[in-house]
């Protein structure tokens, strides 16, 4: 599936996301993250403060 034209330019427009897990007891967490659409690989990528460390605990929390 592609982005159109009109998502593009909304996703353009937006400074911040927000990436939501769930942990295995049910909490959510919401952080927000810079992100930018990648046209090589279509595909939205994210970047934010301690990035790794965030996904270092959602994979431990598993």
């Amino acid at each position: 599936m592609s982005f159109t034209q009109q998502e593009l330019d909304y996703l353009a427009s937006q400074r911040l996301g927000r990436l939501a897990t769930v942990q295995p007891n049910g909490t959510l967490q919401v952080s927000p993250v810079g992100f930018h659409y990648n046209p090589d690989t279509a595909t939205i990528d994210i970047q934010g403060y301690n990035m790794a460390l965030l996904l270092l605990v959602v994979w431990m929390v598993r």
